[in-house]
């Protein structure tokens, strides 16, 4: 298994059989089986081609056990006060629940 590549739409490596769960083949990534010892020694090497959009599957001898998938784009930091004068929060927000709504809730 060690190094060895295949798309994600099923095929197995070194006895270990992988399915694709996407669906369309044209959706489907570049995938990679290594084990845990490898992950463990090529972690770095394994984050960057996950980050190139390949998903590496890591087996726990022919069990896969865990996927590194490539997260996307991150949107950008949140700043505080954005919404500021955006929201509406009435004073019945306030106002304590009728009792049958509070029983509800118990």
């Amino acid at each position: 298994m060690k190094g060895q590549s295949f798309t994600a739409t099923g095929c197995s490596a070194r006895g270990i059989e992988f399915g694709s769960r996407l669906g369309d083949a044209s959706q489907a990534m570049k995938t990679k089986a290594v084990t845990i010892h490898e992950a463990k020694t090529q972690l770095s090497r394994l984050i960057q081609q996950a980050a190139r959009g390949e998903e590496v599957i890591i087996a726990r001898g022919s069990k896969p056990v865990a996927r590194l998938v490539p997260i996307g784009d991150v949107k950008g930091k949140r700043v505080p006060g954005a919404l500021k004068g955006k929201l509406v929060v009435g004073k019945e927000f306030f106002q304590p629940l009728p009792g049958e709504e509070l029983r509800a809730w118990e």
